[in-house]
């Protein structure tokens, strides 16, 4: 199955003042103190402020409470007059999503309104007022879907889904998916609405255009009837642009074909693209449509595979534009009275006088992950703001038009991610790993540094024994949050901002890193990385095939294994521990629906490996602990999500207690620290093992005070000390610590 991007609408907003254009400033520094294994450097961004904590925040709390960096999935962008700008939020696999909004550009933001299990996939507001309607729309369906609109410039949002389809049960195929929302000027107000439709049932097959005519709100939906849109194509319209001078005039397009309608989408007729069908060759998908509010003859079509598509006679012919950009990913546009800027994953910010002279723009932003680019209709002070939303974690905002930018999102606590805890000669030092980058904290998760890392998705990491200074990062492919492809294990640096690539693992998802901690030879430790392709992809020649790999120089150069070539599915975790005296453990999802090997051991590092358990579904954590006990929590077929074997030789796990069916198989992650007390997060949040899980019959208690209502657990990590610190990273609501009971 071909990646699915999240679609949104592109929001256009008119605005004025000239705007300047830079080149991205990256910088690529030697490392001369890296193993001699270690492979070509890496480009990095050049090393920008990030403002990441909470200051003030004090002694960890006996009670959950916010610590981590704020951050969320930006979906669009709405910048209104003066420094007020709106913000949706949404992160694939859907949780939580907000609406978010600032008075002060590099103020903190309010939450307006939550969502659950959906993405705030439209900003679009009435120009003239202080009307702002918002698209609300998910992959699957949520009782939250629909159109909001606010008439108090975005400080609160109230639904107005009269007349739309309903969201049964029965209707699962029409439940908005995909929402785009588009509104006219110069005319009475119109809002188009777009569904997607799903194969989930028959009558379902088609998209679905909407229109609503009542400018005070209250009003009702009304169907149109989108004649001729599916004659020739191929599936559901994806992206709705309406004609910002005709009301009744609207396109919409999906990934075959271009349409445009002249009565209120009524009717649609076809248009191609010069003497070929529309789309040009070597489209993957379309992402959205654009129209010019200067020039309403002029629309832009973004797309993943080919680029900005054109045209300058109001969509009766096409050209492909912005040529040295055409294999990006384009995924939103806003015009300037004297050109436009556009967002990509793959080449961050572009700005030109037209499309066909778009250049890199935007220093300090990362190239992927881009999502929404804004643009307020007056500019204060002549500032020339530009805003920009990223995937990964941010705000980004500019006053000097689009050539610095700084980021914020104080205020906005969706980040969600990875834990991990590292520990050199009794210093611990706490990382997150989400799509927002990696940040570590040394004080508790006080503060946080961001690590100037460049455009990886990292899925875990490991720090140098010999060099705390030096990390090794498992980058892993993660689409949603810009990152298409994988790149083996870096080696960063983390005073200099240098990052390199290991070799023997180049371009491949790793998804796990440790190293060996009975090897003490400096610089020439033993460090275990673990390569997951995924079912789909068969063994390539010249391809690292998937399974256990081996570095005996500190992780700067890799080979497999023995442990090679295993089935798995690439989705979700892979844990990997290396015991004390060596010996391996990893667990993997399997590729099939049968029990087959869960957790893999090897004693003579990976020589030989056996299946020292099958399972269905898949592991999310291994421990050993001190006792010899060895734990594994995860998402099994058996009804329990945590396990526990006695016999590390030969392992058989029996399940906990019936305490723990409470929440059945979904055990996402655990951790212990130096007082006997198990943390495990889960779907229902938090729970504890006073005795740290010692036997099969140990109880678990909730631990949920501090935590928002229903908050789901998505990692947890504890840090030791006179009082155990634990953390959390849930879903959709960021990160909680507290000292441990």
């Amino acid at each position: 199955m071909r990646w699915q991007r999240p679609r949104r609408l592109a929001l256009t907003v008119a605005a004025a003042g000239a705007m300047l254009s830079a080149g991205c400033s990256r910088s690529i520094i030697g490392d001369s103190g890296a193993p001699s294994g270690d492979g070509d450097a890496v480009p990095t961004p050049a090393r920008c402020p990030y403002a990441t904590g909470r200051p003030g925040l004090g002694a960890p709390l006996t009670t959950w409470e916010q610590a981590g960096p704020p951050g969320g999935s930006v979906r669009s962008i709405l910048a209104l007059g003066g420094e007020t700008v709106v913000v949706g939020t949404g992160a694939w696999p859907e949780h939580t999503a907000g609406i978010y909004r600032t008075t002060a550009a590099a103020g903190a933001y309010t939450l307006s309104r939550r969502f659950t299990k959906t993405s705030v996939t439209a900003l679009v507001v009435v120009p003239g007022t202080t009307r702002i309607y918002a698209g609300v729309g998910s992959r699957s369906g949520s009782p939250d879907d629909g159109v909001y609109l606010s008439t108090d410039g975005g400080a609160t949002f109230d639904p107005v889904n009269a007349g739309l389809p309903a969201l049964d049960a029965g209707n699962y195929g029409r439940r908005l998916r995909r929402l785009s929302v588009a509104a006219t000027s110069g005319q009475s107000e119109r809002l188009y609405a777009l569904f997607e439709g799903s194969g989930a049932c028959a009558s379902c097959a088609t998209a679905s255009l909407y229109r609503l005519d009542d400018q005070a709100g209250g009003g009702v939906f009304q169907a149109a009837a989108m004649n001729n849109v599916l004659e020739g194509s191929d599936g559901p319209a994806l992206a709705m642009v309406a004609d910002v001078t005709d009301r009744d005039r609207v396109y919409l397009a999906n990934d075959t074909t271009f349409f445009a309608s002249a009565d209120g989408g009524e009717y649609f007729t076809a248009t191609t693209f010069g003497s070929t069908a529309f789309p040009p060759s070597g489209l993957a998908q379309i992402v959205a449509l654009h129209a010019d509010p200067r020039n309403a003859a002029h629309l832009l079509v973004s797309t993943t595979g080919s680029g900005l598509v054109e045209s300058t006679d109001g969509g009766l012919s096409f050209t492909t534009a912005a040529p040295d950009f055409s294999t990006s990913a384009f995924t939103d546009v806003a015009f300037t009275e004297s050109g436009l800027f556009a967002t990509t994953d793959g080449d961050g910010l572009l700005a030109g006088s037209s499309a066909s002279t778009l250049a890199p723009t935007g220093q300090c932003l990362v190239p992927v992950a881009l999502t929404a680019v804004a643009l307020p209709p007056d500019h204060p002070n002549g500032a020339n703001p530009v805003y920009v939303g990223a995937a990964n974690g941010a705000v980004w905002s500019s006053a000097d038009g689009g050539v610095t930018f700084t980021p914020s999102a104080t205020g906005i606590d969706e980040l969600s991610g990875r834990l991990r805890v590292t520990e050199i000669a009794g210093v611990y030092t706490l990382w997150l790993l989400s799509g927002g980058g990696v940040f570590r904290s040394a004080d508790l998760g006080g503060s946080w540094e961001r690590l100037d890392i460049g455009p990886h998705c990292v899925a875990d990491l490991a720090q140098d024994p010999d060099d705390p200074d030096r990390v090794l990062l498992a980058t892993h492919e993660e689409a949603f949050a810009g990152c298409p492809a994988g790149h083996g294990v870096l080696a960063a640096s983390l005073s200099e901002s240098t990052v390199r690539r290991a070799t023997g693992l180049d371009g491949r998802n790793v998804k796990a890193i440790a190293f060996d901690p009975s090897t003490t030879s400096p610089h020439a430790r033993r460090v275990f990385a673990f390569e997951s392709r995924g079912e789909a992809e068969p063994d390539t020649p010249g391809i690292p095939p998937t399974g256990l790999y081996l570095s005996t120089d500190s992780g700067g150069s890799f080979a497999a294994t023995n442990l090679v070539g295993v089935p798995t599915d690439d989705f979700g975790d892979a844990p990997l521990v290396v015991t004390s005296d060596g010996v391996v453990f990893l667990g993997m999802r399997p590729a099939g629906a049968n029990p087959e090997p869960t957790l893999w051991r090897s004693a003579d590092q990976g020589s030989t490996a056996t299946a020292a358990w099958s399972e269905v579904w898949r592991p999310t954590g291994i421990i050993v602990d001190p006792t010899g006990a060895l734990l594994m929590s995860g998402w099994f077929g058996g009804g329990v999500g945590l396990k526990r074997s006695t016999d590390l030789a030969s392992p058989s796990f029996a399940p906990f207690d019936a305490a723990l069916t409470t929440f059945d198989r979904f055990v996402n992650a655990m951790a212990k620290g130096s007082m006997p007390r198990l943390l495990i997060a889960t779907e229902s949040g938090v729970q504890y093992a006073a005795d740290g899980g010692a036997t099969d019959g140990s109880t678990f208690a909730a631990l949920n005070d501090g935590l928002p209502a229903g908050a789901a657990g998505a990692s947890v990590a504890v840090i030791p000390g006179a009082s155990d610190t634990g953390f959390v990273i849930t879903k959709g609501f960021g990160m909680f610590r507290r000292q441990l009971p």
